[in-house]
């Protein structure tokens, strides 16, 4: 995780986020003490619980966030919006159930509202000035505090199962010292995901297949479980696998960008049910609509790449004799190729058989 944290950020629970903070901070001393002190009687002090309670505690931190925000007052403002990008990064890499994050950047007197969602980052062109344009300002705090979830980025259809009180609840309304957010990783809470068969049914997790790619943005960031039936949770008979995933889809040819069911579909056509690969399959709604990151996420709303200086090597073949031929480097400047376009994605599941509980 990083090794700094926002400026500050958007919760539910300032209090508790406040005592989390605190306590974090009182490990984090007292650990800079122990390790002064190891170091002079050459002690390992990797793997201790204290730094187990301190991950445990960053990433109850880090799962409370709405809203991360970053203040400077340098005028490189591309090196402050690559920090605060950094931050809702991890935001989405903590928070499963998250689908994009909104964050502000201020340096100055000018704030930006910045969006990062799995089709890349979008930043205001033209910023607010604070001190000019102040009812603009309170307009955007305002909005961010009258903000449905899903209209912050959570995803709805995903709650966490609160084992002791045997009731689910969305993460985002769940204190961070409640048992089952404070917890080893972000993957062990029992998750209850909504899926669409015949009507709507809900299943809990009991492990993660596959995560590997839902760190990244501009991917699918697919996430696989191993499920059970919600309603079966205490006597269970089958486990099931959802998988859920950001499809890339194309406006020219929407008829080209079938979806893996889909193709599963035309795959299993003649098979009886219990030799089809999916179960169901669905695009993921949100209060009826599409969820996607063009459309939904950015509301219609298109950007322009920015253009930027990168470093670069220019590699030279001197070709003089076929027997004397080596590579020459030269350092050059150039820009981002222009021709990038953002891409939509679809949020979309699939549902898929694994065994029977014996």
């Amino acid at each position: 995780m990083p090794a700094i944290c926002p400026d500050g950020v958007g919760v539910n629970f300032n209090e508790e986020m406040m005592f989390l903070d605190k306590e974090i901070k009182t490990i984090e001393e007292s650990m800079s003490t122990a390790r002064m002190q190891s170091s002079l009687r050459e002690e390992n002090t990797e793997n201790t619980p204290e730094i187990q309670e301190l991950v445990d505690k960053h990433r109850a931190w880090w799962i409370g966030i709405h809203i991360p925000y970053e203040i400077q007052q340098d005028e490189d403002s591309l090196q402050g919006i690559e920090q605060v990008v950094t931050y809702m990064c991890h935001i989405l890499m903590e928070q499963l159930d998250r689908r994009f994050v909104l964050g502000m950047f201020i340096c100055n007197e000018e704030l930006k509202v910045v969006l990062c969602d799995r089709s890349g980052v979008m930043v205001m062109d033209k910023p607010i000035n604070i001190n000019v344009e102040p009812d603009e300002f309170i307009r955007i705090i305002a909005g961010f505090s009258m903000m449905a979830p899903e209209q912050l980025g959570w995803d709805t259809s995903m709650k966490i199962y609160l084992e002791e009180w045997n009731k689910m609840e969305s993460s985002y309304r769940l204190s961070p010292g409640i048992q089952g957010v404070q917890t080893k990783s972000r993957y062990h809470p029992h998750w209850v995901i909504d899926v669409v068969v015949d009507k709507v049914e809900q299943y809990i997790t009991i492990d993660i297949i596959s995560s590997i790619h839902s760190t990244e943005i501009c991917t699918r960031a697919t996430v696989v479980y191993e499920v059970i039936k919600y309603e079966d949770r205490f006597n269970p008979t089958e486990t099931f696998a959802p998988k859920r995933y950001w499809r890339p889809v194309s406006a020219n040819n929407p008829e080209l960008d079938l979806s893996e069911g889909e193709i599963y579909d035309m795959l299993d056509k003649n098979k009886p049910q219990g030799l089809k690969h999916v179960i169901a399959h669905q695009d993921i709604k949100v209060n009826g609509v599409m969820d996607s990151t063009l459309q939904l996420a950015r509301c219609g709303l298109k950007g322009k790449r920015l253009e930027r200086k990168i470093n670069a090597w220019l590699i030279l073949v001197n070709s003089d004799s076929e027997s004397s031929r080596f590579l020459v480097k030269k350092p050059v400047e150039r820009y981002d190729p222009s021709i990038f376009n953002f891409v939509e994605r679809q949020h979309a599941q699939l549902l898929m058989p694994m065994g029977k509980i014996l």
